[in-house]
């Protein structure tokens, strides 16, 4: 199986290039959840509201995992990318480096993890597990405490929630508030 690394080699966890480049002209700079928290913190605004201003979220090509892509402004850059660089480079910390390199870990080891399971299932079946996994792990966090925590607790339950899914609870999973504007 292809390890798919979402995040790629320059992304917004690694702060340290600062050079513009890859913020110019590029319509597929893919946000991690980690990413998300940061830019929301950073902001003054929840999760959601990142993800509804600046983001698009597509189903991955390989993974089948939920892809969050930052839009591009009209000029076709990061809407963060002005002339005198990223508005969010200087909001790095040192507790951001080591939650960072702990969390990139532990997402590529959920997508390489998770990604056969969402493969498993076809339509309104597949709709609810790929359903579970964003809104799961793309789920509000409290951004006044560390992130790492938050997701491996939300990595956790959604694990299960496959789980359950696998053993015949996708029935009862459709009663859930979650998938009320899932076709049953």
């Amino acid at each position: 199986m292809r390890r798919l690394l979402i995040m790629g080699d320059k992304n917004m966890n690694d702060l340290s290039c600062c050079c513009g480049e890859c913020c110019k002209n590029n319509g597929e700079i893919i946000l991690s959840p980690y990413n998300i928290f940061r830019i929301a913190k950073h902001l003054g605004r929840n999760m959601e509201y990142v993800i509804a201003k600046y983001c698009r979220v597509n189903e991955g090509e390989y993974s089948s995992f939920p892809v969050v892509n930052l839009v591009p402004n009209l000029r076709g850059n990061c809407p963060f990318f002005r002339k005198i660089g990223c508005l969010l480079h200087e909001f790095s910390a040192i507790d951001d480096v080591i939650e960072s390199t702990d969390f990139t870990k532990i997402w590529n080891d959920a997508i390489t993890e998770i990604s056969p399971d969402l493969k498993l299932y076809t339509g309104k079946k597949q709709r609810v597990a790929w359903i579970s996994v964003y809104t799961m792990l793309y789920a509000e966090c409290d951004l006044n405490n560390l992130f790492l925590p938050q997701f491996t607790e939300k990595l956790s339950r959604l694990k299960d929630c496959l789980d359950f899914m696998k053993n015949g609870g996708y029935e009862e999973m459709m009663e859930w508030s979650i998938f009320e504007n899932v076709e049953k």
